[in-house]
């Protein structure tokens, strides 16, 4: 009896081929999908510890405002402390490109090559592996560093190409919201030649002085920091050839005389016991660190999710499936119950084909999510965006149980469960193929035309199978949503970032004038921090006059209290205005709680806008301080004094990277939930017909035509999707609403009110109805073929 149970599998398998096609196809895709984003997920994750770890990734890194001593650095080392020099000059390239320049690195964040070799030449440099790919340069190009209007430049041979761990995420600066690979890039080179870039004096700015440590356990990060601030220096401690060297830097290469000297050292910029350190900050808070590993892990906590609702999915759909199989094969099981087959064999026999389909279809799924089209094509975004080591594909646990246990499990216990209550039957009963009562008939429903009431009827006999074609609309719906909140939201800091700039010039002082140059408007900027959720971003309180042209103030409250916020700023810690909040300062020691008196339209960065003077008294510094300059024209400012210039050009320029990066990862997730819309209502839709194909037989022999078929068995779908796209568009939406901005983009240093374009909705509900009607036509032609004698003749 196996035997011929075991021919009927095949049989069943022969004959409704298309249906467990289109079923394994769902779970093929389904699981491709999910692990093909959980999969690239943990080889990021897991491989970038492991380079960590290799590389001597930095726990942490310090700047200070000269470079420390070596007695200043013997105590922090003799306490087991790691210290290594990360000092940089920035250069601008021929191309309008920042190239940032470091000495070759020795123990901490150490290099990993992609191609090539160390500089170990003075004329040799490697360059950081995404500005290289993005401009063009090849192991054995030539880049020139220096003063392109002086033609003071140096040239370098390309010796190799790689990335470092402390710039996994290459931002110019912490405070960028995005990547531009385009615009700026790292070189690394020899000390001595180093040396003598430092000593031409060609950089865009003054050299920039970092320190990369690890503490070994013999220290807290806070104790570290407790040492750091003792090192103090005054002007009495600094010896006459700095102050030349220093004077030289700040002012553009005039010369202090010795005259000039003593005045100097005496003025208010070397006042006695001033703070050495200027920031500390620990890798785990650092956003240029593990930043490609912290980006997945919210596409692996997504996927996790997205995989499940997907299991419960096609779970429902497998019993669909069974209960509608059991229903048709009524008779058949009665008779082999008849004649002494038991339940067990004929549960068993029910069971083996879908679990041999789901495994089946689960192996393919892992197979196409392990190939270069799974797991390697959803990395690459992550190489197109964060400056990363090659990394290879790797399968783990959760994969090969995701991919071969939980389907065919799955599918059992469905299986089971619905099979179960089926077989609680009495064979006669079976035989008789006498059907539960189904609870429609107790809907009254008014005096209609006949077809309108059938139509209903059927709806109302077929809920079951309704409410599988609503839940697939809703995951469908899920994903397209989520791939439309990410367009909505790039575009978003493609247009308001470039239109909310309205200057032209910000230039950002290390070392600030007396005077306020010609032409330009003084602020004052402090840098601050706030943590949403695990990521802590910088924040800038900006001391600005009321009249300064290029921010859209109205009222600057004279008070140290109250301040204007930008809306990004109100949008991302969900503010309003009334509302208290706090900003740490830079090395975690001051909070600074604050009122929303107003909010402005600035999506560049996060600010706060507070009247200058108040801003002055606030963080107290003299009533003439200043170390920002906006301006409309560019300034003559000597380079030297200057920790960087923004200009609205660079701003153009990273605007448009979030779309074009995130443009592949919104095409994958708007075809991968329109397959699951088509997968799921043609599974459906098509089991309703064949469900109903001896009625549909008989009522053709009653003479209806097939355009009036189609009304009493599909056209009562329609509104089923209709219906259930206007409440699943809303419900996807409020979910979006609140997962999107807290977890899906947590780690951007940006925030957008959250509403689409009214056309977004009608276009969505277009597209719906559109794939619906394409369906729906697809199984006219099923109706058509539909022949009377055909179907009446198996009927005894």
């Amino acid at each position: 009896m196996k035997r011929v149970l075991f021919k009927r599998s095949l049989r069943d398998l022969k004959k409704n081929w298309a249906r467990y096609t289109a079923l394994g196809l769902l779970i093929v895709f389904s699981i491709y999908l999910v692990l093909s984003l959980v999969g690239a997920a943990n080889v990021t994750i897991n491989q970038t510890a492991e380079y960590d770890e290799e590389l001597n990734c930095e726990d942490g890194e310090f700047s200070v405002f000269v470079p420390l001593t070596d007695s200043e650095l013997n105590r922090i080392t003799k306490k087991g402390v790691d210290v290594e020099e990360m000092f940089f000059l920035d250069y601008r390239m021929e191309d309008g490109s920042v190239c940032r320049i470091f000495k070759n690195r020795k123990d901490i964040n150490k290099i990993t090559l992609k191609e090539g070799r160390i500089a170990d030449k003075d004329s040799e440099i490697v360059m950081e592996r995404r500005y290289a790919e993005l401009n063009d340069i090849n192991i054995g190009d030539t880049v020139a560093l220096g003063n392109f209007d002086d033609f003071q430049v140096s040239y370098y041979t390309v010796v190799g190409i790689g990335t470092v761990s402390d710039y996994n995420s290459p931002l110019k600066s912490l405070s960028d919201a995005s990547v531009d690979s385009k615009s700026f890039g790292l070189g690394f080179i020899t000390d001595s030649a180093y040396e003598k870039l430092k000593v031409s004096k060609t950089a865009m700015k003054s050299e920039e002085y970092y320190y990369s440590y690890k503490l070994n356990d013999a220290m807290t990060h806070d104790e570290l920091k407790d040492l750091l601030k003792e090192n103090s220096f005054s002007a009495s401690s600094v010896d006459d050839a700095y102050f030349r060297e220093y004077y030289e830097r700040i002012s553009g290469g005039s010369v202090l005389t010795g005259v000039m000297l003593s005045m100097f050292q005496d003025s208010s910029v070397f006042a006695d016991s001033t703070s050495n350190l200027i920031s500390i900050l620990k890798a785990d808070d650092n956003v240029r660190i593990d930043a490609a590993a912290d980006d997945v892990q919210i596409n692996k906590g997504a996927g996790v999710v997205v995989g499940i609702l997907l299991i419960i999915l096609f779970s429902y759909v497998i019993s669909v499936f069974v209960v509608h199989t059991i229903d048709q094969e009524s008779a058949v099981i009665g008779a082999l119950y008849s004649m002494g087959v038991k339940r067990k064999d004929l549960m068993a026999h029910y069971i083996v084909l879908p679990v041999i389909v789901t495994f089946v279809s689960g192996a393919l799924g892992l197979i196409f999510a392990v190939s270069k089209y799974g797991i390697e094509v959803q990395m690459q975004d992550n190489y197109n965006y964060f400056s990363m080591p090659n990394m290879h594909s790797e399968v783990d646990a959760f994969m090969v149980v995701y991919a071969l246990v939980v389907p065919p499990v799955v599918s059992a216990i469905v299986n089971i469960l619905v099979i179960r209550s089926r077989l609680n039957r009495t064979p006669l009963s079976l035989l008789k193929n006498e059907q539960k009562v189904s609870k429609s008939k107790d809907v009254k429903l008014k005096e209609m035309e006949f077809i309108r009431l059938f139509k209903i009827r059927q709806l109302l006999r077929e809920r079951r199978t309704g409410l599988t074609v609503v839940f697939g609309l809703f995951m469908s719906l899920l994903v397209a949503m989520l791939a439309v909140n990410v367009y909505v939201y790039c575009s978003k800091v493609n247009v308001r970032n470039v239109e909310d700039t309205h200057f032209e010039y910000m230039y950002t002082y290390k070392y600030p004038s007396e005077e306020v140059p010609e032409g330009g408007y003084e602020a004052v900027a402090e840098s601050m921090k706030k943590r949403f959720g695990e990521y802590n971003f910088d924040v800038t309180i900006l001391g600005i006059h009321e009249d300064n042209p290029f921010f859209d103030i109205e009222y600057l409250p004279k008070s140290k209290n109250e301040v204007v916020v930008s809306d990004s700023f109100l949008y991302k810690y969900q503010l309003k205005v009334g509302d208290e909040f706090t900003l740490t300062s830079e090395d975690g020691d001051r909070a600074y709680a604050f009122t929303v008196a107003g909010v402005t339209r600035y999506a560049t960065s996060f600010m706060v806008f507070m009247e200058i003077d108040e801003c002055r008294e606030l963080f107290g510094e003299m009533n003439d301080y200043f170390n920002v300059v906006f301006a409309d024209h560019k300034l003559d400012i000597p380079s030297g004094r200057l920790y960087g210039t923004l200009s609205k050009s660079d701003v153009k320029k990273a605007a448009k990277i979030f779309l074009e990066q995130m443009g592949p990862m919104t095409i994958t997730m708007g075809c991968a939930s329109s397959v699951i819309f088509i997968v799921v209502m043609y599974l459906m839709m098509k089991m309703m017909i064949d469900k109903a194909s001896f009625n549909i037989a008989l009522v053709k022999i009653f003479g209806f035509r097939n355009r009036e078929v189609k009304k009493m068995y599909l056209d009562g779908n329609f509104y089923i999707v209709a219906g259930g796209a206007l409440i699943s568009i809303p419900i996807c939406k409020a979910i979006l609403n609140y997962v999107y901005p807290n977890y899906l983009v947590s780690n951007v240093a940006a925030g957008f009110e959250q509403s689409y374009p009214f056309y977004v909705y009608v276009g969505l509900y277009v597209i719906i109805i559109a794939l619906y009607l394409l369906i729906n036509n697809l199984l006219v032609g099923r109706i058509r073929k539909m022949v009377p004698a055909e179907v009446l003749k198996n009927r005894e």
